[in-house]
């Protein structure tokens, strides 16, 4: 069984004196007492927002938002935060694929594989020097091209083959001098350095071949 809990009640006794109308303002003062004193505490006040920001129209007639902020001396003179970096481009162009000629490589008294196999190029500069003389000496080709090179690489089937033509024709003419500028650009001509550096290289076919003839 619950504990039933005492209360306590307390009485109020009062008088008014005055005319109705002071009698009738006293009951709604006493009212409103009484209606306080039951409801209990009073809740805090709500916290107010601070006021919104307000766009205030320059001269030039843009609108901007302004803050109560306050700015400071300091911030005033602070110097301006760094520019950010900017994002470096790539100045690396992709290289167009080169084409493949008729060179007619499989005719002429030395065809270019026989001259190869004389030769025996390794490197890959090498095989370019090679086949620069070939053409020069065989195809009556003065300068050549990207696409001369490709081609060369593509009838031997030469692996691996460069990962820029034009990039290896560049490195022969300027560190090793091998090679010339040509008469239009991306064309190249071998020099006495170039030639001389292929004759050093295995066998001459035209000696060979004169050779067998004697014999």
């Amino acid at each position: 069984m619950a504990k039933e809990e005492n209360g306590k009640i307390r009485g109020f006794y009062f008088e008014i004196d005055g005319s109705d109308a002071t009698l009738q303002e006293g009951l709604r003062n006493f009212g409103a007492a009484l209606g306080r004193a039951l409801s209990g505490p009073q809740k805090p006040a709500l916290r107010q927002l601070p006021p919104p920001k307000e766009k205030v129209a320059a001269a030039s007639g843009e609108e901007y938002e302004t803050t109560d902020t306050e700015v400071t001396e300091e911030d005033e003179f602070a110097p301006p935060p760094p520019p950010k970096p900017k994002k470096l481009q790539s100045t690396k162009k992709n290289q167009p694929i080169p084409a493949v000629l008729d060179l007619k490589l499989d005719q002429g008294s030395v065809p270019f594989k026989l001259f190869t196999e004389q030769k025996n190029p390794s490197s890959i500069n090498d095989r370019v020097l090679v086949a620069a003389v070939w053409m020069k000496d065989y195809a009556k080709i003065e300068e050549i091209t990207v696409d001369h090179l490709f081609t060369a690489f593509r009838y031997m089937n030469w692996n691996p083959q460069p990962s820029s033509y034009s990039q290896v024709l560049v490195d022969l003419r300027r560190k090793q001098q091998k090679f010339d500028k040509g008469s239009s650009p991306g064309a190249y001509r071998i020099n006495l350095v170039g030639y001389r550096a292929v004759s050093e290289m295995g066998s001459d076919p035209k000696q060979d071949s004169s050779a067998t003839k004697d014999a």
